[in-house]
């Protein structure tokens, strides 16, 4: 059977099957320049996949966006691991996996820990186990998270240390695992995505 490499990810079979996994940044949020589509940068990742010739199928329990294969699990205000709530990954990524199987997870989560000041990169390595439990052929293309507007509302200095720190530890967590076999890509979404926090594109802690 032959393969096709996607962003240096080689899959088996025709259609790589994706899941965008994280909070509202993933899900996508209302910008105020056109009406609320929720789009986040799925749209535009898509649009970019299929202009490049890869086949590839967005996965996911949710639907938001004004484009097709809009399928993702994005959720607003969830975090890593918040046990005995509603709004934990940790607690549901196995249904979700059985239930929408992915080849490739795109994991962007720490937002909400860090408004909590609950942040942990052990939760997020447990979430990878679970990842990697459900598939053991998966990627996972791992985020270290975007910081925010500095007139963010509930946002401060503070804040924007702790996600320099939580980055730092989500880095190390990972390239110890990636020393170990996991197939995981570091995305250092806070400094190498050429983000302008200041910009009006900005709106408190969302792109």
């Amino acid at each position: 059977m032959g393969f096709v490499c996607l962003l240096e990810v080689c899959a088996f079979g025709s259609t790589v099957r994706i899941m965008p996994l994280g909070d509202s940044i993933t899900r996508g949020y209302y910008t105020g320049v056109t009406a609320s589509t929720y789009n986040g940068y799925r749209k535009e990742l898509k649009l970019l996949l299929e202009a490049g010739g890869y086949e590839v199928d967005f996965v996911g329990g949710e639907e938001d966006g004004n484009f097709t294969d809009k399928q993702h699990e994005g959720h607003n205000g969830w975090h890593a691991d918040q046990a005995g709530t509603d709004d934990d990954i940790l607690g549901r990524i196995t249904g979700w996996l059985t239930a929408t199987p992915a080849d490739i997870a795109l994991l962007h989560i720490g937002t909400n820990d860090i408004l909590m000041e609950e942040e942990n990169a052990d939760e997020v390595s447990d979430i990878l186990d679970n990842i990697f439990a459900a598939n053991s052929n998966a990627t996972v293309v791992l985020a270290l998270i975007i910081n925010a507007d500095p007139d963010g509302t509930g946002w401060n200095s503070n804040r924007y240390i702790r996600v320099s720190t939580y980055n730092s530890n989500l880095n190390v967590m990972a390239e110890a695992r990636i020393a170990a076999g996991d197939d995981i890509i570091l995305v250092d979404m806070e400094h190498g995505a050429g983000i302008d926090y200041a910009s009006a594109d900005m709106v408190g802690f969302h792109p």
